[in-house]
């Protein structure tokens, strides 16, 4: 055991004495849900995530993502909180947006998305508002710190 934390130890002082920063101390932008839709590849989540109340798997996700809005608040809803939540699942740094993100799943609630919201009611003007904080948000208009870049 002494041994393994003697190299942890020295790989940490290596990079304090080159003067290397190692890759997740880094800091850069999050990423547009444009990002996440094409790079499937990059998503940290697991097998999915949770909108409102109910758990997406990454496929439905996916299919969420590549919908057309359509004139549907909770579809521009769904995919802002889909690429924030991929962004933090990544390691960027959700504490500018937690009490947002809290709403936005409030928002969702129990329903499947898409829900038909018309963004002109009371409901859709609350989602068009959260997602557009969210938007940027995704667009590293809030925070810029995040974990190590996907390919």
């Amino acid at each position: 055991m002494k041994l393994r934390v003697l190299a942890v130890t020295a790989a940490a002082m290596a990079f304090l004495i080159a003067g290397v920063v190692p890759m997740y101390a880094q800091t850069c932008p999050a990423f547009t849900q444009g990002y996440w839709k094409n790079h499937q590849g990059a998503w940290q989540d697991g097998a999915g995530l949770t909108l409102g109340t109910n758990f997406y798997t990454n496929a439905q996700l996916e299919t969420i993502l590549r919908a057309p809005v359509h004139g549907d608040a909770s579809m521009e809803l769904a995919h802002q909180l889909i690429a924030a939540l991929l962004n933090i699942a990544n390691g960027t740094d959700a504490t500018p947006i937690q009490t947002v993100l809290d709403t936005a799943n409030s928002l969702i609630g129990s329903g499947i998305i898409p829900q038909g919201i018309s963004p002109p009611s009371t409901l859709g003007q609350q989602m068009e508002d959260a997602a557009s904080t969210l938007d940027e948000f995704n667009n590293g208009d809030i925070t810029d710190a995040c974990g190590a870049v996907p390919e």
